[in-house]
């Protein structure tokens, strides 16, 4: 409604009906899109959605890791696919996170190690590329992690 009253204050003006801006004085109404959706699952659900993962499996092991990253670190969807095997200096334990033109360094938390650690040797095809979270024959792209994942995922990613 606001904003259809302030295009026409605009159009009253530029037509010579009215001299002044009108259309400044309407209040600007915040529009939030998809309130609905929430902005974190809770701490309940996260527990039950990795307990649910079957960790016996090579694509369990991958998605358990993932999950773990995205829920204990808070990073992005776009930087958990881009993750590289040198972004991990075991040494120190932090992880290099590049994102959003930055790049950020991240302790390793040891439950989210041990699960990155148990996908790379126990599951993670063999591969030339250097990514972390790869599918048998290509690397796992964001759209993928989505479709399998659906709002877990789409709700890290904000």
């Amino acid at each position: 409604m606001t904003t259809a009253l302030r295009s026409f204050f605009q159009y009253a003006r530029m037509r010579g009906e009215i001299t002044l801006d009108l259309a400044a004085a309407v209040p600007i109404v915040a529009n939030w899109s998809m309130t609905s959706i929430p902005r974190a699952i809770t701490a309940e659900q996260t527990q039950k959605l990795l307990a649910s993962i079957d960790r016996k499996s090579s694509m369990g092991r991958r998605d358990y890791a993932i999950l773990l990253v995205l829920a204990r670190l808070g990073l992005r969807a776009g930087e958990v696919m881009s993750l590289e095997l040198d972004d991990i200096d075991w040494n120190t334990g932090e992880l290099t996170v590049r994102g959003k033109g930055r790049r950020s360094q991240l302790p390793l938390a040891p439950d989210v190690g041990k699960a990155i650690a148990a996908y790379l040797r126990h599951g993670r095809p063999s591969a030339r590329l250097g990514v972390f979270f790869c599918a048998p024959r290509h690397r796992l792209e964001v759209s993928t992690a989505q479709a399998a994942w659906g709002p877990w995922f789409d709700i890290a990613s904000s």
